[in-house]
């Protein structure tokens, strides 16, 4: 019976020092790989805003409201900053074959 609270005691110890040696190897993988991803990542150069539309070949009323809406807001209320490129405006035809993945 000693042979066995002594076997289950190690076995415990064990335990615990192979999940402490685990998590200090994980934290040591997590640091590294932060590192790389910050070594990799390029620094934004400045704050923008894309404007996107999306839209299919054939066009509803709405759809022609929203565009016009949009073209209107942007150069009435922002046309500096779409001069200086920090709104773009874009629509695309979800029906032309470069727009889409299939």
């Amino acid at each position: 019976m000693k042979s066995l609270t002594t076997f289950f005691y190690l076995a415990l110890a064990f335990s615990f020092f192979a999940c402490a040696n685990n998590t200090t190897q994980a934290k040591q993988a997590d640091a590294a790989a932060a590192t790389e991803t910050a070594a990799t990542t390029p620094a934004p150069t400045k704050n923008r805003i894309e404007v996107m539309e999306f839209y299919s070949t054939h066009r509803c009323v709405t759809c022609n409201a929203i565009e016009a809406n949009t073209k209107y807001t942007l150069n009435t209320y922002f046309p500096k900053e779409l001069k200086d490129g920090t709104i773009t405006y874009n629509n695309l035809n979800v029906d032309e074959e470069p727009n889409f993945e299939t």
